[in-house]
């Protein structure tokens, strides 16, 4: 997903999430800050893998319908932009929205998450994600970022798509085609963000995505680039 023009550009849509194309090379280089010499170790320290306090926009959940239950438990987690260096295997900075959240509550509901940065000491972390539950359903998203803005794009996309399936008329009836359209309006708002005068080249940057809705007891699974979505099932034997 970005400007450079691609054969694989289309997503894969499927209810069972089996349908799989071949995976393709990617750029992988970027740039970053450096960090600041004579930093607090203990402080940096402290930072890592901590979940950020700052709460993501919560317009996403005014494009929300009203609760089919009346409990309206509304939460999210989405990844915090990459702007700065950080170590090998660190944490992603997390923004959390809505209801209490946290690991334990998610392993309720059987969501569990990581998000670590890679040991290249001259990119950010540029892989990001989106966990949203709404009552009984959720959607899920990652983004896989490369290139010198791989972190600027996979940063718009993780924020923009959920947004653009949601105000969608034909999320609640038909998810599966709403996923094939919403990934065309958002490979289209990358391109006029990236044509803005502050924005961020992507034309040699670019991001996969995979996103899941689940929702009626169903999954609706779409993916473009080659981060895939696998399904496993448990046994009385695993």
């Amino acid at each position: 997903m970005g400007c450079t023009p691609s054969a694989n550009k289309q997503p894969t849509v499927a209810n069972n999430g089996t349908h799989h194309r071949p995976a393709r090379r990617r750029l992988s280089v970027s740039h970053a800050e450096p960090s600041v010499p004579g930093g607090d170790d203990r402080e940096e320290e402290r930072e890592r893998g901590t979940i950020g306090d700052v709460s993501v926009d919560s317009s996403i959940f005014a494009l929300l319908p009203p609760s089919s239950s009346g409990e309206g438990r509304r939460a999210s987690v989405f990844g915090s932009p990459a702007t700065e260096q950080q170590r090998g295997f660190d944490n992603k900075q997390m923004e959390v929205c809505g209801d209490a959240l946290n690991a334990k509550t998610l392993a309720e509901v059987g969501i569990g998450y990581a998000c670590k940065k890679g040991l290249k000491p001259e990119s950010p972390n540029q892989d990001d994600f989106f966990i949203l539950r709404v009552d009984d359903w959720g959607m899920y998203g990652v983004f896989d970022g490369h290139g010198p803005s791989g972190h600027d794009v996979s940063g718009f996309v993780h924020h923009n798509l959920p947004r653009i399936l949601l105000s969608d008329p034909l999320f609640n009836d038909n998810p599966g085609q709403c996923l094939k359209t919403a990934f065309r309006k958002v490979h289209i708002a990358l391109e006029q963000r990236a044509n803005q005068p502050d924005g961020f080249d992507c034309a040699l940057s670019g991001t996969t995505g995979t996103v899941v809705i689940h929702k009626d007891n169903k999954l609706y699974v779409a993916h473009v680039g080659d981060s895939r979505a696998v399904l496993g099932v448990k046994t009385n034997n695993s």
